[in-house]
C-alpha cells in the first residue's frame, strides 16, 4: 500500500528526485513540557539551542553539538511574564532573547552564545534618546545591520499625516545610542500600514488605502537612510482589495518581489480570489507589467503552495486553513503589522494544539486539496499539480509547513501519509528547468514533526524539532545534491 502510494503522488508531482540524504536524530530525547512554546536556533558558533518558554518560568534552553549530541540544558536567571512579546535575533556567532511585559515600558535582552553563555544586555539597547522607547504602546523590531542589533519603532504623526520611523543603533561600552529618522506618507483615516522591514540601507514600506468611492490602491515604498529620499510605486485594483499582501527582498540584485490575494468585496458574485505579482527594480519600476493569476482555489483547494525559483526568494503560500484559537498580536496606532512582530502568549498552551486546525467553511463543500504550482520569470504556471485529498486519510497535508532556501533554491517541506496515521515528510523543489522535483525524506513515521519551527542548518541540510509522545528532539537531515 506505501508503494501505490507514493506512486500515485509521483504520478501527479512528476519529477521525482532519488537524493542521497543523512537521517540524524538526536540523542538522548528531553522530556517534553506541558505548557508553553520553543523556539529553534541552528547553526551558533557549532551548536543548535531548542529554547522552551512558558508563562511564569524560566527560559531553559536546551544545548545539542553539530552531531546532535546533547550538552547541557541551562536556564535563564529571570522569569517569562504571563503575557509579555518575545522575538529572537540571531546574530553571527550568537543570538539575542528579548522580552517585554504587555502594557510596558520595561525592555530586557539577554545575549546568548553557542556555548550557553547567557549575559544581560538590557543596560546596551536602553540608552536611547528616542521617546518611543519608554511608551508602553510602542511596537520595535530588532534588526541585524552588519552583524549588530538595531532597531525600528514608530510613530504617527498627525499634524503632517506622516509616520516617522526611529532606526536605533544601541551604542556600545556605554555610548549613546544612535538615531536616524526616516519619514513616508500615512492617512490614518483611510490607510493601513502592512509591512515594514529595513534592509539594504533602505526602509521597506507596504500599505493599503481605500478612497471614498471604495477603490483600492497597494503602495509600495522605499526610503533611502542616507537622503531621506522617497521612492514609491502603486498599484490599483478598483473595487477589488488586497488581502494579506507581502513583499520580499532579493540581496543579490535589490529586486522586489510584491505579491498578494486579490479578493472580491461584498455583493459581487461569479467572481473568485485571484493573485497579484509584480517585480520591481531597485527604482521600483515594473520588470514586467504586474499581474493576477486567476482563480487560486479551483478544484476543491485548501492551500496552494507557488514558486518561481528566481523572483519569489522563495515559496508562497494562500490558505484557507486557520489554527484554531489563533489570536492576531495587539499592535498600536495605526495598525502596523511588522514582518518580525512576533506575539507570544506563554499562557496558551500551544504545544499540546501544534496540530489543532480547523477549516473555513466555504459555500459547497470544506476545501481539503493541495494544490502546487511553478511559475515561469514571466508568472505563468509551467507546472500546476492538484493533490485531491479524498478518503479517510490526507495524501499530502497543507499545514503544517515550512519553506526555505538552501544555495538560492527555494525548497517546501510538507508532511504527507503513507497510510493512515503513518506520516512522513516530503520535500520538494523547481529545478532550473521550471519543472518541480520532490524528495521523499526517509523519516521515522511515528513521530510528530513540528514543521513551523524548522530551521535551515549549513549549506545543504536543515532541523527541525519532533515529539514523541511525552518526549521532544531534534532531526537533522542534509541533502547531499
Amino acid at each position: 500500500m506505501i508503494r501505490n502510494w507514493l506512486l500515485y503522488l509521483f504520478f501527479l508531482l512528476p519529477f521525482t528526485t532519488v537524493i542521497g540524504q543523512k537521517i540524524q536524530y538526536s540523542k538522548p530525547l528531553i522530556n517534553l513540557p506541558a505548557d508553553g512554546d520553543y523556539k529553534l536556533v541552528t547553526d551558533i558558533g557549532g551548536f543548535h539551542h531548542l529554547i522552551h518558554l512558558a508563562a511564569n518560568k524560566k527560559p531553559s534552553v536546551t544545548i545539542y553539538n553539530n552531531q546532535l549530541h546533547l550538552q547541557e540544558t541551562i536556564e535563564l536567571n529571570f522569569k517569562i511574564p504571563e503575557k509579555c512579546d518575545i522575538r529572537l535575533l540571531k546574530l553571527k556567532g550568537y543570538y539575542i532573547l528579548y522580552v517585554r511585559p504587555s502594557k510596558t515600558s520595561n525592555h530586557y535582552f539577554t545575549k546568548i552564545t553557542g556555548n550557553g553563555l547567557a549575559t544581560d544586555i538590557s543596560t546596551l539597547a536602553g540608552n536611547t534618546e528616542d521617546s518611543a522607547w519608554n511608551k508602553a504602546t510602542t511596537a520595535f523590531q530588532l534588526l541585524d545591520i552588519e552583524n549588530n542589533l538595531a532597531l525600528l519603532s514608530h510613530s504617527y504623526i498627525k499634524e503632517v499625516k506622516k509616520i516617522r520611523t526611529a532606526l536605533i543603533k544601541p551604542g556600545l561600552n556605554g555610548a549613546p545610542a544612535t538615531v536616524k529618522y526616516l519619514f513616508f506618507p500615512f492617512q490614518s483615516e483611510n490607510e493601513e500600514l502592512k509591512e515594514i522591514t529595513f534592509k539594504n540601507n533602505y526602509l521597506h514600506v507596504l500599505k493599503t488605502s481605500k478612497d471614498e468611492e471604495g477603490n483600492n490602491t497597494l503602495t509600495v515604498y522605499k526610503v533611502d537612510i542616507a537622503t531621506n529620499k522617497l521612492l514609491f510605486r502603486h498599484f490599483d485594483s478598483g473595487k477589488y482589495f488586497y488581502y494579506r499582501p507581502s513583499l520580499r527582498i532579493n540581496d543579490d540584485d535589490k529586486t522586489t518581489f510584491v505579491y498578494a490575494t486579490i479578493t472580491v468585496p461584498n455583493g459581487y458574485k461569479g467572481a473568485k480570489p485571484s493573485m497579484f505579482v509584480a517585480k520591481l527594480d531597485s527604482l521600483l519600476t515594473e520588470i514586467n507589467p504586474a499581474k493576477t493569476i486567476p482563480d487560486l482555489y479551483k478544484g476543491n483547494t485548501a492551500a496552494i503552495f507557488i514558486v518561481e525559483r528566481t523572483a519569489t526568494n522563495g515559496w508562497i503560500n494562500f490558505s484557507y486553513i486557520q489554527k484554531i484559537n489563533e489570536r492576531p498580536p495587539p499592535v498600536p496606532q495605526p495598525i502596523i503589522v511588522i514582518t518580525d512582530y512576533i506575539n507570544f502568549d506563554p499562557s496558551v498552551n500551544s504545544l499540546n494544539s501544534l496540530n489543532n486546525y480547523s477549516y473555513v467553511n466555504t459555500p459547497h463543500q470544506t476545501p481539503s486539496a493541495v494544490r502546487i504550482s511553478v511559475l515561469n520569470t514571466d508568472f505563468q504556471k509551467v507546472q500546476d499539480s492538484l493533490i485531491k485529498n479524498k478518503g479517510n486519510y490526507y495524501k499530502l497535508h497543507p499545514t503544517p509547513f515550512a519553506q526555505f532556501t538552501l544555495q538560492h533554491i527555494p525548497y517546501l517541506v510538507l508532511t504527507h501519509e503513507v497510510v493512515s496515521n503513518k506520516k512522513g515528510l516530503l520535500a520538494l523543489y523547481p529545478n532550473e528547468h521550471d519543472k518541480l522535483e520532490t524528495i521523499p525524506l526517509n523519516v521515522y513515521n511515528p513521530y510528530n514533526y513540528l514543521l513551523h519551527l524548522l530551521q535551515p542548518s549549513g549549506d545543504n541540510g536543515f532541523i527541525v524539532p519532533f515529539t514523541d509522545k511525552k518526549e521532544i528532539g531534534l532531526l537533522k537531515v542534509v541533502l547531499d545534491k
